[in-house]
């Protein structure tokens, strides 16, 4: 069972994306406009009305309308058949009070959220939306797209809206915030062997400018191969692949985007096949 502080807990440790979609998409947030140090601040619950108030007020105003409508049209002269008739019975009846409470239920107090963050002006100039002081914490109410009695719905909720604002986004709701090296010995004995060129020239060329050992020419052999190889995946990675635009998708920080762009240019496919695991 879900309770407020596990809600924000969640939310405010590994969900903060989703936090920040509820600001650009729900909370009028320019979209231009870089936020940071976004929080959870609070979730409030609706109230329901007092039964006692429902069958005493509303319950009474619902019938006083009854009667109005029932008066006019018999001062108009229309004629109702036993059906109509019976109908009127059973809307009078007490037993039906449950339903037309039931139809005042949009008086519960509304349900919503309260996020705190702070933005930075500097990225699309001057904003009528922030305050004029940019180190200041800015709150923003977001109503729930249905009012909701307890945590567990709450959490149901906000997971449905973070799913359309993601969607309204462009952008995953999943987050891929790491980076995966080469772990088992097939993988690692594959990476070196495709480092051999890079690796090949430089002793070479040590060996030819300092020791004299060997000709530069295999050095340089061995630079042109390591172009060749670094230009195929510069190929992967944005033409044949587009892995790019997954990091973009998939939310990766700017640290893990240029870990990710880094082995990619310098293993191919093998560093885009892991990062293609993380999807799942």
């Amino acid at each position: 069972m879900e309770t407020h502080a596990s809600v924000l807990q969640f939310f405010n440790k590994s969900q903060k994306h989703i936090l920040e979609d509820f600001l650009y998409v729900y909370g009028g947030v320019d979209p231009r406009m870089e936020v940071t140090q976004i929080r959870l601040m609070e979730i409030i619950l609706s109230q329901q009305i007092p039964q006692e108030f429902m069958n005493t007020d509303n319950t009474t105003f619902a019938e006083n309308q009854e009667d109005e409508i029932h008066s006019d049209d018999h001062d108009s002269h229309y004629s109702h058949d036993s059906h109509d008739s019976h109908d009127s019975h059973k809307r009078k009846d007490p037993k039906y009070k449950t339903a037309e409470r039931t139809l005042m239920k949009d008086t519960d107090t509304p349900s919503y959220i309260k996020i705190s963050y702070l933005c930075d002006e500097s990225s699309i100039g001057k904003s009528a939306f922030t305050t004029s002081n940019s180190n200041e914490d800015i709150i923003t109410m977001i109503p729930l797209h249905e009012n909701v009695f307890s945590y567990d719905d709450a959490t149901r909720v906000l997971i449905d809206m973070a799913l359309e604002s993601s969607e309204k986004r462009g952008l995953s709701v999943h987050q891929i915030n790491q980076m995966v090296y080469p772990s088992s010995l097939g993988e690692k004995l594959l990476f070196w062997l495709i480092q051999g060129p890079w690796i090949a020239a430089i002793v070479l060329w040590i060996c030819s400018e300092f020791f004299q050992m060997v000709s530069s020419v295999w050095w340089k052999f061995f630079a042109c191969v390591q172009l060749l190889t670094f230009f195929l995946h510069f190929i992967e990675l944005y033409f044949i692949f587009k892995i790019h635009k997954e990091w973009v998708y998939y939310r990766v920080p700017m640290d893990y985007y240029i870990e990710w762009w880094i082995f990619t240019m310098l293993e191919g496919y093998p560093a885009i096949k892991r990062f293609r695991v993380l999807q799942k």
